[in-house]
């Protein structure tokens, strides 16, 4: 795999991917992915400018010394700061001396006042930040949690701080961006390196591409684990909880520092701490740096099948009825089985063709824009240029002659297996995905003969196999509603057909619940109202209409039944009822309905109803033998069953 894996351009999960657009390389000038400081004018300030920050005379900010940069401090970040607080008769409470401080932005010790000027302060300012009470130490809002000066902690000053405003002299000497990761402090991830990547995080058990480095500082610092350029599944024990939670939080080009305080440690990564020796009492480090990412999906959520995405794809995925051109490696225990991908001249000529087609395309959407505006001044020339440029880059597709051919199928036609069948539903055009599983059983169902030969497998060996997968193409169908009506007719006949084949292939697993799928998605046209929408304003009195009409509606009757057949199969009895109920307010003398819902019925044990059913039976066809047979069979169970009731209880009577 690592020599398919070297044609590949970089990627990881991190990579764009936005459904339903095309997804281009991103151009730098892109704002979705720049920070404002990447397109933002610094603001003109000057000393002595004056702001009000909450509410007339509340809280306001004059500028002692203009700051750099364009950023504020948010919410969460932690502030750098020195400052000194005076009574606004300048009467000194407190005073760091040169000291650097913490504060954090939501951290009710510290006024909120202070809190919203510093959210307006940029590095290097220094600001006056003005008070009154209610937004200082007066508030009504959490006061136990303010920190008091400790000149103020007693006596008259504390009952002056409490009903006076204050003033803070304060520079904002630098912040580092804090994300509180567990919500209470417990877990606190400081930004070292911002990403200007797209918003993707890994999860789950993604495979992560890391530095990582697991340490304490005092009493001095000791490194329990680390390692560089680490390829590793996010569930990984040595990654610890606490880290797997921080890298959860960061994207693709991120360094950051966790801290994680002995509590919460203690608590979620209690084995780790046992096991590298971890001091208890001290807080503990978790720096990262995320290089790269790649999305694992876990298939069926028991380990033996993981998906990852080799290559990003662009626009959407494939319909249900959509025929898709793919290319296919299938390696069994190292084994190469089929090998039609691209070899490295192949992928580059292709990959340099479809980015073309794709400027083609916006190309001929912007030529369709023109359309309306045809006859206004200029336009004319406008188009010109756009077709002298789609006409250069169809010239510049280089022509290839591939190796191997690639393999086209319809989806709805179950000829690939069901686990390969599933992955290609979710895969992007263009997109390269592999799939690592040991479950046989999931590649040799439905009708897959012609893709994957069952000799391959021996029921008592065990097997790594490992599918890589180029969805190169497909087809987007129209949807049904908007088919005219023949076509209608030929789709529900395929299905029709390929639902039949299922039920009748008994030796494949699970035949019969995909059978009924299948007749399902037929009876859902017939349910909401699609095979009875004329979206295409067809002639109805016409003869060919009236023809494949009747042959439409003429599908509903047996579908609806082959449903309540396979319900019955399945032992679904009470399903078999409500299905049985559609087709008589349909077709009351459908003689199959009622068959089948006293069939239903007696299994349920309601004998009742089952009589009844059968009896309406026999009046739609008096000589129907199996409903005169299961008749009988139920008045005597009835009967009998009638009986043993009142014998059971005939002893409380005669009391």
């Amino acid at each position: 795999m690592e020599d398919f894996q070297s044609l590949m351009p970089e990627c990881s999960s991190a990579e764009s991917d936005i459904s339903n657009q095309d997804m281009d390389e991103i151009p730098e000038s892109d704002s979705r992915y720049l920070y404002d400081s990447d397109y933002m004018d610094e603001p003109v300030q000057k000393v002595g400018d004056y702001t009000e920050v909450c509410a007339p005379n509340k809280v306001s900010k004059e500028i002692l010394k203009v700051g750099t940069g364009v950023r504020y401090p948010n919410n969460q970040f932690l502030c750098k700061c020195k400052y000194k607080m005076y009574f606004f008769d300048h009467t000194p409470i407190e005073d760091t001396n040169g000291e650097v401080v913490d504060i954090v932005l939501n951290d009710k010790q510290w006024p909120e006042g202070l809190r919203m000027g510093l959210g307006k302060m940029r590095k290097g300012e220094i600001s006056k930040i003005k008070m009154r009470k209610s937004y200082g130490f007066g508030t009504s809002l959490d006061p136990e949690l303010l920190r008091i000066p400790e000149s103020c902690k007693e006596g008259e000053n504390l009952q002056r701080i409490q009903t006076k405003g204050v003033i803070y002299e304060i520079e904002l000497v630098d912040w580092r961006i804090r994300d509180d990761v567990s919500n209470d402090g417990k877990l606190v991830k400081f930004v070292e390196k911002r990403s200007k990547e797209p918003m993707d995080k890994p999860n789950g058990i993604d495979e992560v591409f890391i530095d990582i480095k697991i340490y304490q500082k005092e009493p001095a610092t000791t490194i329990f684990f680390e390692k560089t350029e680490w390829r590793v599944l996010m569930d990984h024990d040595q990654i610890t909880n606490c880290g797997r939670k921080i890298i959860e939080t960061m994207r693709v080009g991120e360094i950051a520092e966790g801290v994680a305080v002995p509590e919460y440690f203690i608590e979620h990564d209690k084995e780790m701490v046992k096991k590298l020796g971890i001091n208890e009492y001290q807080p503990l480090y978790i720096r990262i740096e995320l290089r790269d990412f790649v999305t694992i999906i876990d298939w069926y959520n028991d380990r033996k099948t993981l998906r990852r995405c080799l290559k990003k794809g662009f626009k959407r995925v494939p319909f249900y009825e959509s025929t898709v051109e793919l290319r296919m490696k299938i390696d069994i225990n190292g084994e190469t089985k089929m090998d039609t991908l691209f070899d490295v001249d192949e992928i580059n000529i292709h990959s340099v063709n479809m980015r073309e087609r794709r400027e083609i395309e916006k190309l001929r959407k912007q030529l369709e824009g023109l359309k309306v505006e045809e006859i206004q001044e200029g336009v004319e020339s406008q188009r010109e240029i756009i077709e002298k440029e789609i006409a250069e880059k169809e010239e510049s597709l280089k022509p290839i002659t591939f190796k191997n051919e690639s393999q086209n199928f319809l989806l709805y036609e179950y000829t690939l297996p069901s686990l390969i069948g599933k992955v290609v539903k979710t895969m992007y055009k263009d997109e390269i995905s592999e799939i690592k599983t040991n479950r046989v059983d999931k590649l040799t169902n439905n009708f897959s003969d012609k893709l994957i030969d069952k000799s391959w497998f021996d029921k008592n060996k065990e097997y790594e196999i490992v599918i890589t997968i180029h969805l190169l193409d497909f087809d987007q169908p129209e949807a049904f509603f908007k088919l005219p009506i023949k076509q209608k007719v030929e789709r529900l006949l395929d299905f029709k057909r390929i639902a039949t084949d299922f039920f009748k292939a008994t030796k494949l697993k699970n035949h019969i619940k995909k059978a009924c799928k299948m007749y399902q998605k037929i009876n859902g046209y017939f349910n909401f109202g699609d095979a009875n929408n004329n979206f295409l304003k067809e002639d109805e009195e016409s003869e060919e209409f009236k023809k494949y009409y009747k042959e439409l509606w003429d599908l509903k009757e047996p579908c609806f039944m082959n449903v309540a057949v396979c319900k019955y199969k399945m032992k679904e009895y009470e399903s078999i009822i409500d299905i049985t109920n559609q087709v008589i307010d349909y077709k009351p003398d459908c003689l199959k309905a009622w068959y089948f819902r006293g069939k239903a019925f007696y299994e349920m044990q309601e004998y009742d109803q089952a009589v009844e059913a059968f009896e309406n039976a026999l009046k739609v066809d008096p000589k129907h033998k199996p409903s005169k047979k299961e008749l009988e069979v139920v008045k005597k169970i009835r009967a009998d069953f009638i009986a043993k009731e009142h014998n059971k209880y005939k002893h409380i009577f005669e009391e």
